[in-house]
Formats: C-alpha cells, structure tokens, sequence
C-alpha cells in the first residue's frame, strides 16, 4: 500500500490511513463516555464537598478557603499554556508514527513542567514562611495567621505537584487515550467524597480539608506519568529540549502555539480565580463567600462542555492532519448545537432563578443579589462559546493572533470592573464578566474556526500556524 500525503508536504505511512475514521470515532466516543462519567462524579462532588466546607468550616473560613485555593490557582498559567500546545503537537506526530518526534515533544513538556513545578514550590513556601498570606487573599482577621499559613503552603505544595502531574492528562489526549485520565478522575473524585464526607463537623483546618480536596487527583496523575513511559518506553529517559530547536527547530511550533494558548489561559485564571481575589480584597467575607460559590458553580457548569471539548482537540487535529474536511465540519457543527443545547437554557435559568438555587444549595448564608446572578449567566454562555471556540482553532493550527483578541477582553472586564464595582459591588464584578465575554471572541473565534474549517484539505493552506 502506497504512503499518502501529510499536509506539511511529507507522506503518511499507510498503516495510518485506512482505518484513521474509524479509529478515531471509537477513541472519541470513549473519551466522551467516560469523560461523561467524569464530569458527572466531579459534578456530585462538588455538590456534597461544598456544603460540608461550608457547615464545618463557617463563613468566614469558607470565604477564606475559596480565597486561597484561587489564589494558588494561579500556578496554572505559570505553565506558559505548553500543556495544552503539547496535546496538539503530539496528536500531529502520532498521526505520522514520528517516534523521534514524540520523544522530543515529551522531553520538552517534562522537563518544563517538572522544573518550573520544582521553582514555584521552592519559591510558595518562601512565601508561606516569610509573609502573612492575609495580604494576598484579604482581611480575614478571625482566622489564625497559623492557619492560613498552613493552608497556603499546603495548597501551594499540591498545585505546584499536580502542575508537573498534569503533563499526563496532556499526553494521554495527544495520543487519543483521554479514557486513561477519565478514569484516574473518576477515583480520584471518590476517594475525594469519602474524604471530605468523613471530615464533616470535624472541626478540621483549611489545611486538612486542601488535602482531601486536591491531593488524590495529584497523586494519580503523577503515578500515570510513569505508567506512560512504561506503555512508551522510547519516551524515557526524557530527552532536554535544545535551545536550538525550540527557536527555530521542529520544536518552535510547541513553544509558538504555547504563547497564544497561554495568554487565553491567562484570561480565563483572571475570570475565575482574580475575580474572587477582587471581591476577598475589596468587599467583606459574605461577599466573597457568595460570589466564590458561584464561580464555583459556573465551574461546576463548564466542567459538563469540557468533558466533550478537550477530546475533539486530538481528534480534529487528526482529520485536520489527514485532509479530512467533512469529519471536521460534522465535528464542529454538533459541538456547536451542543454547546447551545445546554449552556442557552442554562444561563437563562441562572439569571432568572440563580438567587434561589444557591440557597438551596448552600443554605441561607449565600446571598446572590439578582445582578450578581445576570453578569454570571451572561458570563457562563460568553466563556463556554469562547472555549469550544479557541479549541477548535487549537485543533486546527488556526491560533495566529488571538492573544490580542483575549488581552482586549481581559482590558474590558478589568476597564468595567472598575467602573462597576463602586456602583454595583460585587455584582458590578460580576456584570463585568459577563459583558466582556460577550463582547469579543464570542464572534472572533467561531469566524475564525469556520474560516479554517474551509481550507482543511487544501495543501498550500494546511501548513499554516
């Protein structure tokens, strides 16, 4: 059988071409089954686990905590988005059966990650030891400084871990095995619940609770990084990246489409995590506590797009890869109609009834003023439109200039956070969020995916970047 052509000009073997569809379909719908899976369990945890935060810590500790772990989110974009640019890069190499490749795609994500994990913990808990952590997450001067300290350097220490950790996620998606990380996630979200339920009316820290909470997730994914290099043995020992060739070698497409996916992260950390470190900062601890429970919550909602989105990024980079234009557009479409199925009904009924399902919820102590409630529905639609968006041009290559596109978002919400808050409070942060996820790539990325979508398959365009 005769090799095929590679978008890039080089050639296929033929044992990846006649049974690529097919193969991909079957890893796709087991991504997404189990990742259904996943995301249900992830969804039940939330739902148990944060109720018995709020009982056994109180209000004021509970705001703390959703401070803290905020704040030592922000570890994430640390990684310079080369996660996620390291799925798309892999998924390309193990379309061609590129051994070497992989290699060096691998050497590259351990090494950065592993490094960069080893600095940031060495440099939390510095911090931890040398600075009272209440001038990071607020006035919280109920809770012991001791406390808090402890909390911090735990948490720091467990992000900075699964930082390194989560290079398996990224791996496992490269290569089409997403399952593997869905059933690490389902364990680790049980042994979460049993934890915490175990743990209610304790009297436990922060500190223990950031222990049940994050720890089994990063146990298991630092165990699967090594259960990986035994399945692929030539990926070990991790080869170090030359500066060379993350320059101007066949390693400058990773550290290029890392930028941009960083800058993306970036926006989404400061939508998230900054925004509750804006209300701990500016506004009283049963301020936080709500508007820190419906980001959770709008987490927890987003949570259910991902399980399908992060699956189709290996899947369509494959079909971009094979020319194949009408699996791609079938992919996009349905992701679309998806997405409008379940966040459009959603972020309606938030807006009209988000107030009452959080007390229901979490109890009387959670008050959502119905502003609050309309900048977060209005902000679920933008942000999860915007994520299957930017996804998508991941998957296609198509990712040239939307760090501009996200840092004229980010200079909107901060431009109407700061208008709005002294008018509106924290709803007025809320509100912000909302209409800066509207306003920009909400119709920047789906042009430019649908552009794409149009040169799949068209030699002279499917090299670009």
């Amino acid at each position: 059988m005769a090799d095929i052509d590679k978008p890039d000009g080089g050639r296929l073997p033929a044992s990846a071409s006649g049974a690529a569809p097919v193969h991909r379909g079957q890893r796709l719908r087991l991504a997404v089954g189990t990742s259904a899976i996943s995301k249900v369990l992830g969804a039940v945890s939330q739902i148990i686990t944060l109720p018995i935060l709020l009982t056994t810590l109180g209000a004021e500790r509970f705001a703390a905590y959703l401070a803290l772990t905020a704040l030592v989110a922000w570890v994430a974009p640390m990684g310079l988005g080369i996660l996620p640019a390291l799925t798309r890069q892999l998924a390309s190499a193990a379309v061609s059966e590129d051994r070497a490749m992989e290699a060096r795609l691998f050497g590259a994500g351990f090494w950065f990650t592993g490094l960069l994990a080893t600095a940031i913990l060495a440099g939390s808990l510095w911090v931890a030891l040398s600075f009272d952590v209440r001038r990071m997450i607020g006035p919280f001067e109920g809770i012991a400084q001791s406390e808090l300290q402890l909390g911090f350097a735990i948490a720091m220490g467990l992000t900075a871990t699964f930082f390194f950790g989560n290079m398996s996620a990224a791996v496992r998606t490269g290569y089409q095995e997403f399952h593997f990380s869905n059933a690490l996630s389902i364990i680790a979200n049980l042994v979460t619940i049993i934890a915490v339920v175990a743990l209610a009316g304790s009297g436990a820290g922060i500190g223990l609770f950031v222990v049940a909470v994050y720890a089994p997730l990063t146990i298991v994914m630092v165990l699967d990084i090594g259960r990986i290099v035994v399945g692929r043995p030539w990926l070990w020992p991790p080869a170090f990246p030359a500066e060379k060739g993350m320059l101007k070698g066949d390693l400058a497409p990773l550290f290029r489409t890392s930028g941009v996916t960083w800058i993306s992260q970036l926006y989404g950390f400061l939508a998230f995590h900054g925004s509750i470190l804006l209300v701990s900062n500016q506004f009283s601890a049963g301020d936080t506590a709500s508007f820190g429970s419906v980001v959770r919550a709008t987490l927890l909602g987003h949570a259910v797009i991902g399980f399908y989105v992060y699956p189709l990024v290996p899947a369509v980079t494959d079909a971009f890869v094979r020319g194949d234009r009408q699996w791609a557009m079938m992919s996009w479409r349905r992701s679309m109609l998806v997405t409008l199925a379940l966040v459009g009904p959603a972020s309606v009924v938030f807006m009209i009834a988000g107030p009452s399902i959080m007390q229901l919820w979490l109890g009387a102590e959670i008050i959502v003023p119905p502003l609050m409630a309309i900048g977060f529905g209005l902000f679920f639609l933008g942000f999860n439109f915007n994520f299957v968006g930017f996804n998508f041009c991941l998957s296609l290559g198509a990712t040239h200039g939307l760090g501009f596109t996200y840092l004229v978002e980010a200079a909107l919400f901060a431009t109407l956070a700061h208008v709005l808050a002294p008018i509106h409070g924290a709803s007025g942060i809320a509100l912000a969020l909302g209409i800066a996820s509207v306003a920009v790539n909400f119709w920047v990325l789906p042009i430019r995916a649908w552009k794409r979508l149009g040169e799949v398959g068209i030699p002279s365009e499917r090299g670009k970047t």
